[in-house]
C-alpha cells in the first residue's frame, strides 16, 4: 500500500506538534506579558470600579503599546477600560515593549519553521512511498506512519510469468 498525501499530512501534524506546543506557550507568555503590563498603568481605583460595573465601561481586548515612537500592537488580551476599542495606546516600559517584540520575532520564526518542517514531511513521506521504505529510511516518521498500515489490504502481485500468461490466452 502506498503512502497518500492525506495520510503524509496527518503525519507531519503529529510530528510538528510539539513546535505548535512552543508556538502556544510563546504566545501565551506575551499575552500575559502584555496583559501585566496593561493593568499596571491603570489605576487602583479605575481597576476596582471597573470589576463593579464592567457593562458601563468601554472595554478594549486589544492594545498598541508604546514607549515614544516604538509601537507594538497586541491581540488577546483581557478587557480592560480603554477610551476606544480599537487598539488604544497604553504607555509602558522600553523593556517591556523590546521583550514582546523578541517574542513575537520568536514566534514568527518559530511558525516559519514549523511550516518548513511540516512541507518536508510530507515531500519525503511522498518520495519514499511506501510503508516499508519508511520504515528503513524514516523511522522517527514510521512511528507515527504505523497506525495507517493496514497489511491486510495489501494485494499480493502477480508473478511477471503469470501476467504474461493471462495476457496471451486473449490475444
Amino acid at each position: 500500500m502506498n503512502i497518500t498525501r492525506t495520510i503524509s499530512e496527518k503525519v507531519a501534524e503529529k510530528m510538528v506538534a510539539p513546535i505548535g506546543a512552543k508556538i502556544l506557550s510563546l504566545i501565551e507568555e506575551r499575552t500575559d506579558l502584555a496583559n501585566k503590563s496593561v493593568s499596571d498603568t491603570l489605576p487602583k481605583d479605575l481597576k476596582e470600579c471597573f470589576e463593579k460595573y464592567k457593562s458601563t465601561f468601554q472595554k478594549a481586548s486589544c492594545a498598541t503599546l508604546c514607549n515614544g515612537r516604538h509601537e507594538v500592537r497586541v491581540d488577546g488580551l483581557s478587557y480592560f477600560p480603554a477610551s476606544t476599542t480599537w487598539y488604544p495606546h497604553v504607555e509602558v516600559g522600553s523593556q517591556i515593549i523590546e521583550r514582546i517584540d523578541k517574542l513575537r520575532l520568536k514566534i514568527d520564526k518559530l511558525k516559519e519553521e514549523k511550516e518548513k518542517t511540516y512541507n518536508s514531511i510530507v515531500s519525503t513521506l511522498l518520495s519514499l512511498r511506501t510503508f516499508k521504505r519508511v520504515q528503513e529510511q524514516f523511522s522517527d516518521a514510521y512511528e507515527y506512519l504505523k497506525e495507517y498500515e493496514n497489511v491486510s489490504t495489501s494485494i499480493p502481485s502477480l508473478p511477471i510469468d503469470d501476467i504474461l500468461s493471462t495476457i496471451k490466452k486473449y490475444k
